[in-house]
Parts: C-alpha cells; structure tokens; sequence
C-alpha cells in the first residue's frame, strides 16, 4: 500500500519513556527514546567538537555515553534533568554505574554498543588534520 502524508503523519506518537533504577545515584531515572531532531544534534556536536579540535591541532575523543545519557535521562514527564555541559561529568563516571542506563538508551533508540563504539571511532582525533573515516582530510 502507497501511504500518503496524513496517513504517514497519523504514526506520529509520544516518545517512549521507562525508569532505571540506578543505586549508585540512590533512586530512579527515566530515560526516554530520543527524537530523529536530537540524534542529529548529537552526531552534529561530535562533528562541531571534532572540528574545534582537528583546529586546534589537539586530540579528541568524543564522549559519545555521556551526552546520550544526558540527552536521554529525563523526569517522569519526558523532560531533560541535565543541564548543557553536564555530559563531562556523567561521562566520568564509572561505566559500571551507567551500564543500566545505557543498555535501556540502546534498546529504546534501538542502537548498539557497536553504533557507540563506531561513532566514538568515526570522530576521535590524534590530533592535527584527522578526518572522519573514509573522508579525505580538510583541504586548506
């Protein structure tokens, strides 16, 4: 069957949301499905931030656990709970204390500890002119 726009546009629905109990934080968190609008500005603040970088000439290794979470964790109404530049310190934290949370985050967005591991591996930098895998480096 040929769909339509308001056919397509009736599939519309509420992002999905579930709790995570995480003790190490001493209570519960929801971590919710992102939208196709967030996932891009995810990918598109790796790119910015890898840019900045390959700039700078310094190394970069993008943070990709702890912006997701913080992108991800919200309050019972599907609101953010971290603030911009909170993705530092969450993604300091012990990977074993965050391994619930990014497991739920995966299986809502339907990606992969292989999807986290290939996007940190696509826009870390050594340092100098790197380019994204498969992409010739930033001609001057």
């Amino acid at each position: 069957m040929l769909l339509n726009r308001d056919q397509i546009m009736a599939t519309v629905r509420e992002l999905k949301s579930e709790p995570v109990a995480v003790p190490a934080w001493g209570g519960t968190v929801h971590v919710r499905e992102l939208s196709a609008i967030e996932v891009d500005a995810l990918e598109a603040s790796f790119q910015e931030e890898r840019q900045k970088a390959i700039d700078a000439g310094v190394k970069y290794k993008p943070n990709v656990r702890g912006k997701t979470l913080v992108a991800c964790i919200s309050d019972a109404q599907g609101q953010p709970i971290f603030l911009p530049g909170d993705e530092a310190i969450v993604g300091k934290m012990a990977s074993h204390e965050l391994s619930g949370l990014c497991e739920t985050a995966d299986r809502l967005n339907r990606s992969s500890k292989a999807q986290r591991d290939a996007l940190e591996k696509k826009y870390e930098t050594t340092g100098g002119t790197a380019s994204p895998s498969g992409s010739p480096p930033k001609q001057e």
